[in-house]
């Protein structure tokens, strides 16, 4: 049953990637970070890929959509107690609530870099977007 599990969220999470690039329909987004907040809160490898792509949407063009992704990163860090070491949880859980992710795109960028390294999660090389550059958080 866990072998298919795996399977199951791996296409799953493949296929949402895709669809999320670059949307710009609020309710497949709203979807699509709900869908991901289930696959990380799953005790799965998986788990940490999913959130990964979670952490990426902190820092969506749209405001609405990085404080619907912050709530989800919350809820997430509450049922999953492997993505975040338990002496950086409280630290980690501080900043999703503190933060004013329907601000300014810059201050949520720094923040989601902070929750990257607190995730253990490498900040990689600057990927080309639209908007400008942007960090993107990799295993």
């Amino acid at each position: 049953m866990e072998a298919q599990t795996a399977v199951f969220c791996s296409s799953d999470l493949e296929a949402l990637s895709t669809k999320l690039k670059r949307s710009k329909d609020f309710l497949k987004l709203y979807a699509g970070i709900t869908k991901l907040g289930d696959i990380s809160s799953m005790s799965e490898p998986i788990s940490i890929q999913a959130f990964s792509h979670l952490l990426t949407l902190l820092t969506h063009r749209y405001p609405k959509i990085r404080k619907v992704s912050a709530e989800q990163v919350y809820i997430v860090l509450l049922q999953n107690d492997t993505l975040v070491p338990r002496d950086k949880l409280e630290k980690a859980l501080e900043i999703i609530s503190e933060t004013c992710w329907e601000g300014d795109v810059k201050e949520a960028k720094g923040k989601r870099l902070e929750l990257c390294a607190m995730c253990n999660l490498d900040v990689d090389t600057y990927q080309m977007v639209r908007s400008g550059a942007e960090l993107t958080c990799r295993l």
